[in-house]
């Protein structure tokens, strides 16, 4: 009968594969024999090969139903299966709800027109910021989108990591604008004072009005949502003129 105190502490990790080999030729010459189920059971368990060593363990309990070191490795094999499975199914239950939310957004965004589209090139850092449902299992909840403005004439940008679709630009303008640091030269001072735009897929210009929803300026598909977020030009109006044919000189070239 197989002793309490014997072991495989002589396995190191990597010969574990070895020693269910050694078990496995023991087995054959005596398939009851206690010591190689054991250490079979015990290798496998090391491997995290769980079902193979709860069967070896299994067997050798169906053989000597008193053997105490078995019992209490089976206990520990039981419960590594028990959380296995539940860590499993959390992933799997994890996964069913990312692919919903997915699934989800895209009918809101189909629903709504909108175009979204991936460049080849390296997209910009949007700081963890994503298109987003208010309600994730709802397509009719209210859409947030990334919003970098950048301000063309000072050489500088800014991430709004949330836009709701029934905000517009100039809201958030509206606090952003007076006495920015970047501001040295005072052009942008107000929303009265700035006129916004998009580029179109087509390469050219839309204007945003300042009461113009972000929704609605996206319906249709004029314009689009590149990279992951949107891009609004925000110009000084004594500049506009000036930055609109350099605009299109560059697309031309």
């Amino acid at each position: 009968m197989y002793s309490s105190h014997t072991s495989t502490t002589n396995h190191a990790p990597e010969n574990y594969g070895s020693c269910t080999r050694d078990c496995a030729a023991a087995l054959k010459i005596n398939p009851k024999n206690i010591k190689a189920l054991y250490r079979t059971s015990q290798a496998l368990f090391a491997l995290q090969k769980l079902p193979l060593a709860q069967q070896a363990c299994t067997l050798l309990l169906s053989i000597d139903t008193t053997n105490a070191p078995g019992r209490t490795l089976l206990d520990r094999i039981d419960k590594a299966i028990t959380t296995a499975e539940a860590l499993q199914a959390a992933r799997e239950a994890q996964e069913v709800k990312a692919r919903n939310k997915r699934i989800t957004l895209a009918k809101a965004i189909r629903d709504r027109g909108w175009h979204v589209s991936m460049s080849a090139s390296a997209p910009v850092d949007t700081q963890d910021a994503a298109l987003t449902l208010e309600d994730a299992a709802d397509s009719n909840s209210e859409l947030s989108v990334p919003v970098l403005l950048l301000y063309p004439t000072a050489a500088q940008t800014e991430l709004v990591k949330g836009v709701r679709e029934t905000e517009t630009i100039a809201d958030h303008l509206e606090y952003i604008l007076p006495d920015a640091p970047w501001d040295t030269t005072g052009e942008y001072q107000s929303v009265e004072g700035v006129e916004s735009y998009m580029e179109t897929r087509e390469g050219g210009l839309v204007k945003v009005g300042r009461k113009v929803k972000l929704g609605t300026v996206l319906k249709g598909g004029k314009v689009e949502i590149k990279d992951g977020l949107c891009r609004v030009y925000v110009v000084p109006k004594p500049r506009v003129a000036g930055w609109i044919e350099e605009f299109k000189r560059r697309r031309q070239t």
